[in-house]
Parts: structure tokens; C-alpha cells; sequence
């Protein structure tokens, strides 16, 4: 008998039924993916943010930061990352659910990308703070932003900012995002043959990566219950006694 974990990945129908090829998959989300994405819905937190000036040696910063070059590396960028391009879907008190489609990840939403102007680098870290304490600017159908800002005093400068729900990242993976997508920006990246299906097997829930959780529960208290006993005879060897001390008259 086989036993899989609660958090798998299922397919779903099509979202658009005029696109039969279109795929779509879902689970529901993990102990700690809950945990973060409900402190992000009523405390408006739980959100990370990962920027970086990038500086062109050679080159014209117009041929680099284009929309169509932008937009081509994101949606990229998603097909690495499908999380980056899921939605969140509530379907009762305690039924939260990723929904992440092909067609979602190769095209980007209305606000998904933002190119903006600033004068010096003092006005983005100044841009930067201001999203940390205005409106949180992510949703359920956008868990994932992208800022473009171009720099007027060093035309060969540029920030990027990437704004991206936590219950989808943390801070080492917003440093791949980064790295894959100045990769992807660069044309530098190998051709992808993976599929979605084999690109959301890796994004799981980290609860679901515990051994146990592929056996019955039976079998885990079995286990559980032989550890403790292995556990217990090993920290039995290890206890040390004060030495003892005989005082002799003479």
C-alpha cells in the first residue's frame, strides 16, 4: 500500500476551455506557507523584498531595460519558478489552495512588471521603504512584482526590486530569482525541456519533504517509538558522573 503526503500536486482542468492544451495544477498550501500567507491577509506582512543595482559595461541601457526584454526574462523567470506566477485560492475556513496554470506563466498581468523613473540611488532606497510601510501591494492573484527603475543621473544604471509574497519565497530563493533572471536579462541561460509537472514537483510544501510523511500512521509511531529508545540508550552512554574524591588521614 502506498500513502502519499496531503500537499501533492493535482491536475485540474483547463481555466480556458477554448485552450484544451492549456494545464493546470493545484494543492493546498503547507503548515508554514499557511501560516505566512494568513499574517500577510490580516497584518499585512509576510511579504519579502530583494533589489539590486545592476550596472551595464557595455551597451545601450534602452537595448537592455525594453518592455519586451523585461517581459520576455519574467515570464521566463515564472516558468522556472510556476509559484511566482500562482494564485491563491480560498475554498473554505481552512481550505487554502495554489492554482498554478501554463497560460498564467507565460504572460503577465496588469501591474506583474512596473517601469519607473528616479533621480538618484537615495530615491530608491527611499521607493523601497515606502512599500514596506504603504498598502501591501501583492493579492491572491498576484503573489509577485517586479520593478523596473531607471536611474536619470547614471544612464548606465538601473534597480530592480522584486516584491514577492513569503508564503512563496524566502530570502536565499529571492537570491536565485535574482540570479536566473539577470541570466534569463542576459540571454545566458540554457534552453528548458522541463515540463510544469516537473517543475512544480520541486515546489513543495517543506512539511511534505519529512520521510515520515509517506508512511501510515501506524508505521510513524512504530518509528518514533524505536528512536526513543535508540535515543535514550545513546544519551545513557554519555552521562558522566563527577569524579569521586576519598580523603585519607595521616
Amino acid at each position: 500500500m502506498s500513502f502519499v503526503t496531503e500537499s501533492r500536486w493535482q491536475p485540474l482542468p483547463s481555466h480556458n476551455p477554448e485552450n484544451a492544451d492549456n494545464t493546470a495544477y493545484e494543492r493546498p498550501l503547507g503548515t508554514t506557507e499557511v501560516a505566512f500567507y494568513w499574517d500577510a491577509e490580516f497584518m499585512g506582512t509576510a511579504d519579502t523584498v530583494r533589489y539590486a543595482e545592476v550596472r551595464i559595461i557595455s551597451g545601450n541601457r534602452d537595448e537592455v531595460v525594453n518592455p519586451e526584454r523585461i517581459t520576455k526574462a519574467w515570464t521566463s523567470l515564472k516558468t522556472c519558478f510556476p509559484l511566482l506566477g500562482a494564485r491563491i485560492e480560498e475554498r473554505g475556513k481552512d481550505s487554502v489552495f495554489f492554482v498554478v496554470s501554463e497560460e498564467w506563466l507565460q504572460s503577465c498581468q496588469v501591474d506583474e512588471i512596473s517601469f519607473r523613473n528616479v533621480s538618484s540611488s537615495e530615491d530608491v532606497l527611499a521607493f523601497v521603504d515606502g512599500m514596506l510601510v504603504k498598502g501591501r501591494p501583492l493579492s491572491n492573484n498576484l503573489l509577485a512584482r517586479l520593478f523596473v527603475l531607471q536611474r536619470k543621473d547614471n544612464p548606465s544604471s538601473f534597480h530592480l526590486v522584486f516584491y514577492v509574497a513569503h508564503c512563496i519565497t524566502d530570502g536565499m530563493g529571492n537570491i536565485a530569482i535574482l540570479k536566473t533572471f539577470l541570466d534569463e536579462l542576459c540571454g545566458s541561460s540554457p534552453p528548458k525541456s522541463w515540463t510544469l509537472k516537473d517543475r512544480l514537483a520541486l515546489s513543495v510544501a517543506s512539511e511534505d519533504l519529512h520521510p515520515n510523511r509517506s508512511l501510515c500512521i501506524s508505521r510513524r509511531r512504530w518509528r518514533n517509538a524505536i528512536a526513543s529508545v535508540i535515543g535514550a540508550a545513546r544519551a545513557a552512554k554519555l552521562k558522566v558522573g563527577l569524579p569521586s574524591y576519598t580523603n585519607t588521614e595521616y
